[in-house]
């Protein structure tokens, strides 16, 4: 059997960086990209002002400047639902990003070095365009899954290699020349070098295959806490491949994989699972039980450098995620998680300003990816995802909100932490005025 491979890019202690160009003043997830923090800490800048903590959630639009440490992973979803997500030490400018009628998208990516994998809707109008620039090409998209990587040379300049898994790139050389590369090929393109002829294929990998039955939506959190899945159209593993049913990873991760499931209608749904190197299948299963309307089920996979293994195991909740303990069911008794959970994709905890620190050595021992202690001003904040990708935040109580206002006048004004006033007055015309239930009172 062969060994499962992942594939490792030693890119040297840099930072990465996303650059977000900014178009108007109001900043709206209409025509912007939203930042997921996956794991580790990341910072935004905007206007030109100083990189702060960004949280998990954020708009980004043009001129705005987002960066992680060489451990960081972030992934953006923009207003089409494409998604970019990108590896640690990897440089990765968006130069152009806009809406036009019809809902149109026309995105330029710069990626100057390191790995990042672009899930493209297909775009809608005949103006819309997605290009991927590099150091030696330009790569033009249309609907496509594919893996962009610029290493740097040992004699000095980079190559780039793309990655096609789904549709096709139309790759044009800076030092001339276009090569069309279809699904299952890559091409490679040093600096001042001419395209290619003609793609090679991509070699045989490992890979795995999720597939459900018509009407059971899952999701596939990966080990990195990427997800990809028909619940939520999510694309944003590497190598992830999405159709109505089913998702097609190559070169997948070793380790726990998330799976969240849910199921409409009362049914008895089918999920199998399968890996393969090339055509060929090494192992898998088909696993089915029984839903209820609406139910919510979230239990894992676990990848082996030597093949894929499915269990359930055993989980302890705790302070609202799963700590997963490898504790075996006896033989033929079903263990499992289950909870309902609905619409959720964030839950905040409060903990004891002395005890936020043992709380995070907690998480990071049970194999999560904790952030580091953000101060908020009011409060510290630490956050990670569980299993199902839900995000969680351990939040203290202190210094409070009567840090920099009177306790008996609390909400009767809009106060904002030092480094978000600079932003007053673009954030006054985007908020909603509320009325003050105590002076409502008094009148």
């Amino acid at each position: 059997m062969k060994k499962l491979l992942v594939l490792v890019v030693v890119l040297g202690a840099i930072a990465a960086f996303l650059y977000y160009p900014r178009g108007g003043a109001t900043v709206s997830a209409a025509n912007a990209a939203t930042l997921a923090i996956l794991n580790t800490a990341i910072e935004g800048s905007r206007s030109g002002a100083s990189f702060a903590p960004a949280l998990d959630g954020e708009v980004y639009k043009t001129g705005d400047l987002v960066r992680a440490n060489i451990e960081g992973r972030a992934v953006l979803t923009f207003f089409d639902a494409s998604t970019v997500s990108v590896d640690p030490g990897s440089q990765v400018k968006v130069i152009a990003l806009n809406k036009v009628p019809g809902d149109g998208i026309q995105v330029t990516i710069q990626q100057d070095l390191g790995r990042s994998w672009s899930s493209v809707q297909k775009l809608k109008t005949p103006d819309s365009k997605w290009e991927m620039r590099t150091p030696s090409t330009t790569a033009v998209v249309r609907g496509t899954g594919f893996l962009t990587l610029v290493q740097a040379n040992p004699t000095g300049g980079t190559t780039t290699t793309y990655q096609v898994d789904e549709g096709t790139l139309l790759v044009t050389a800076t030092a001339g020349g276009t090569v069309s590369v279809p699904a299952g090929s890559q091409v490679s393109i040093a600096d001042g070098a001419t395209a290619p002829a003609a793609p090679t294929p991509i070699a045989p990998s490992p890979r795995i295959e999720i597939t459900s039955d018509a009407g059971l939506n899952f999701l596939a959190i990966s080990p990195s806490g990427a997800s990809c899945g028909p619940f939520g159209r999510k694309s944003e593993i590497f190598g992830c491949v999405l159709t109505a049913n089913k998702i097609t990873v190559r070169d997948p991760s070793p380790g726990r994989w998330g799976l969240f499931l849910t199921m409409g209608n009362a049914s008895t749904p089918t999920l199998t699972v399968e890996t393969f190197t090339g055509t060929t299948r090494i192992g898998g299963a088909a696993f089915s039980r029984r839903f209820n309307a609406n139910d919510e089920v979230r239990t894992g996979i676990t990848l082996s450098a030597e093949g894929g293994s499915y269990e359930e195991r055993e989980g302890d909740l705790s302070i609202g995620g799963i700590y997963w303990k490898g504790r075996t069911p006896a033989a033929g008794k079903e263990v499992e998680v289950r909870f309902r959970l609905p619409g959720v994709s964030k839950e905040v905890f409060a903990c004891l300003d002395d005890e936020q620190v043992k709380w995070r050595d907690r998480v990071s021992a049970e194999g999560a990816h904790p952030t580091p202690v953000i101060d908020r001003f009011w409060f510290r904040s630490v956050y990670f995802r569980e299993p199902s990708g839900v995000l969680f935040e351990l939040a203290t109580a202190g210094p409070g909100f009567a840090a920099d206002e009177d306790p008996e006048h609390l909400g009767e004004s809009l106060v904002l932490p030092p480094s978000f006033e600079h932003l007053r007055e673009q954030i006054e015309r985007t908020v909603k005025p509320i009325v003050n239930p105590r002076q409502a009172v008094s009148r």
